[in-house]
């Protein structure tokens, strides 16, 4: 288009002179060439004069970008536009448009020239597509990071589940992967310190186990208390498997010491004792141990009845009969002996009372012969000496089952006529007479003068 008889001519030139094509942003090296050797278009084009003090403008702000050519070019492959950097126009004045541009119309040319949006396009373009890559790395960042955040929660919940589980090495191992995915999270240095108390005690377990399997009771009960100890010591809720060991192991351990134990235990009192322990305990060898206390309990039971029945201590006898029948009231042996226990009391006590009566009979005729006949007079002899005097001599035997004391006799002197011809009374010495001892009695009648004959009329003594 003409202006004022001249026509101003630009050209996109970059750094020595190297033309840009301003549609497809190719290096064009032929310095005064008119068409692009690439994409075919003019090097050349028109602008309205009103226009060049923009042109201008835009040229200025150029002096800092005149690399973003080069940065164009590489991104002319990939990028389904052209990314240019702002042109440097020259003047060319006083010369004619046909010498720079033949054949071609004025229109063509028009249409060929660049527009002022497009190269402001360009000018924020780049920036965009910048902010964009910087964006996307971000949010690609940001998306790994999420990506192993959930890597990471969730080996820590397979973790857990493995060690509730019992599987203490595979939880060790997620939370080791976990840990060198998040080393400074101390939540899963605290997880793996309690796998790892968890394992060890695991271990311990397993080695009691196999100790009372052995029947090395000693050595488990140790391995065990060191377990107890360390669980006593924790509240994790991954412990609580473990505490259910614990207790099962500690029950096979009890029901191990008892059978040890109870074949020398002799008392009835300490296998009830035993039983209690026994029965508070859950497992099948607590069951299989209580039928054995309870059979042991049985025997002991007998045996401790028949004893006592021997010595008839028949309450006593059936109070063992029944602590036996308590616990084993099944025991048909228990139960014969319980009714021969019966049967001998009440012969016993039959038996006793007759024995009672008898005694009590026996003792009132003791005590009758003891008031009424404890003297027996074995010798009665009345002499009469040269003086006239009669001498008269009892001795008195002591029949009664009690000692008895101050022995006298009344006794009366017959002539050979039977006529009376004194009486007396006199006491036998010594004074106290042992059963079956005898006492003795002398006495004279004097101034008789004549044989007389002498009677006992009556015999007196006191019993103590």
């Amino acid at each position: 288009m003409r202006d004022g008889g001249f026509v101003r001519i630009f050209r996109y030139r970059g750094e020595n002179n190297i033309m840009y094509c301003a549609y497809c942003g190719r290096q064009n090296h032929q310095e005064d060439g008119r068409y692009c050797s690439y994409c075919g278009k003019s090097l050349v084009s028109d602008l309205m004069p009103e226009e060049e003090g923009e042109q201008e403008a835009a040229a200025a702000g150029t002096g800092t970008e005149e690399s973003l050519p080069h940065f164009a070019e590489q991104l002319a492959a990939s990028l389904s536009h052209t990314v240019r950097s702002e042109p440097v126009y020259e003047e060319l004045d006083g010369m004619e448009p046909t010498l720079l541009v033949s054949d071609e119309t004025e229109e063509q040319i028009e249409a060929m020239r660049p527009s002022r949006g497009g190269i402001r396009i360009y000018t924020w373009l780049v920036p965009l597509l910048l902010a964009l890559l910087v964006a996307a790395g971000v949010y690609g960042y940001y998306s790994f990071e999420l990506l192993q955040n959930d890597r990471v929660a969730s080996w820590q919940s397979e973790a857990k589940r493995q060690a509730m589980h019992g599987s203490y090495d595979q939880a060790g191992q997620l939370l080791d992967r976990a840990i060198s995915a998040r080393p400074k999270l101390t939540a899963l240095q605290s997880d793996r310190v309690i796998v790892q108390v968890a394992a060890d005690l695991a271990r311990k377990l397993a080695n009691a186990e196999n100790l009372l399997t052995d029947n090395k009771v000693d050595e488990a009960d140790q391995l065990l208390d060191e377990v107890s100890q360390t669980l006593n010591k924790r509240e994790e809720e991954l412990f609580e498997p473990l505490r259910g060991s614990l207790k099962q192991l500690q029950a096979t351990l009890t029901v191990q010491q008892i059978k040890a134990e109870l074949s020398g235990i002799d008392s009835v009192k300490e296998l009830v004792s035993k039983l209690r322990v026994a029965d508070g305990l859950e497992s099948e060898e607590a069951a299989t141990v209580h039928e054995q206390i309870v059979a042991r309990i049985g025997e002991l039971s007998i045996e401790e009845g028949e004893r006592l029945l021997q010595r008839k201590s028949f309450n006593d006898a059936a109070s063992a009969v029944e602590l036996g029948l308590e616990y084993d009231s099944s025991n048909e042996k228990l139960k014969a002996l319980k009714e021969q226990i019966a049967s001998d009391k009440k012969s016993y006590e039959d038996a006793e009372q007759k024995r009672l009566k008898l005694a009590q009979q026996k003792a009132a005729e003791e005590d009758l012969k003891n008031r009424t006949a404890a003297i027996e007079v074995d010798a009665l002899t009345s002499t009469l000496d040269a003086n006239g005097d009669i001498h008269i001599h009892a001795e008195l035997r002591n029949t009664a089952t009690k000692t008895i004391y101050s022995v006298y006799v009344d006794y009366t002197l017959l002539d050979e006529s039977g006529n009376v011809i004194s009486t007396g009374t006199v006491y036998a010495t010594p004074d106290q007479v042992e059963p079956g001892e005898t006492a003795v009695v002398d006495d004279i009648y004097y101034n008789a003068y004549q044989k007389a004959q002498v009677r006992i009329d009556r015999a007196g003594w006191f019993l103590d």
